[in-house]
């Protein structure tokens, strides 16, 4: 899949905010529903295993340490 873009944005000064799905998709839901209240607009998915498939990570404190690719 890749990247798709529904349409294509004009961006003055964007941030990207990405999830993966989790038990029970909560990554999903909490990102969607930042996005509702941020009145954010989804313009576009990107599929991460076509950039990588991690076999192993550190995450210390939100941040992550180590990524074996």
């Amino acid at each position: 899949m890749g990247i798709r873009l529904y349409r294509e944005p004009q961006l003055d000064n964007p941030i990207l905010v990405a999830s993966w799905p989790g038990i029970g998709n909560i990554g999903l839901i909490a990102v969607e529903t930042l996005r509702e209240l941020l009145e954010a607009e989804e313009f576009g998915e990107i599929e991460p295993w076509d950039f990588f498939y991690p076999k192993l990570v550190s995450i210390r404190k939100g941040v992550l340490e180590y990524l074996v690719p």
